[in-house]
């Protein structure tokens, strides 16, 4: 009977069949390199694959280091897509505003008293038929 594994347990056996995976991708995307490397990197995909399957607890340290750069990158990419978001939203609104000369606000009227919008009463309501 298996023992059930705890939350660092978890964490490092996931972390350990997610680095073999990704290095497995990552062999079958390398065409021009040597048999010695691919080799390399096959012995590196099993001793990420047996860690995880069978010592879980060996990776709690590279896990807690994959922890912290997942949090480095997202401090350093959130700003990014962030200002890109920014850019492509308000930014690239502003300047078809400008060049198609729209005045969304009514601002460049100046002979009116106020910037009201009146409403135009609807004298003939059918609350029985709205839509």
């Amino acid at each position: 009977m298996q023992m059930p594994l705890s939350a660092d347990q978890k964490k490092s056996r996931q972390f350990g069949l997610l680095m073999a995976f990704l290095l497995l991708i990552l062999t079958f995307f390398i065409e021009f390199a040597s048999l010695l490397v691919l080799w390399l990197l096959y012995g590196v995909v099993g001793l990420f694959l047996c860690a995880a399957i069978f010592f879980p607890n060996s990776l709690t340290s590279f896990t807690k280091v994959w922890i912290r750069f997942g949090y480095a990158i997202g401090r350093v990419v959130n700003p990014i897509v962030l200002l890109c978001v920014y850019v492509l939203m308000f930014v690239f609104y502003g300047f078809l505003i400008k060049l198609f000369r729209s005045d969304p606000l009514f601002l460049k009227k100046q002979n009116m008293k106020t910037y009201w919008i009146h409403e135009v009463d609807n004298k003939n309501p059918n609350f029985e038929k709205m839509f």
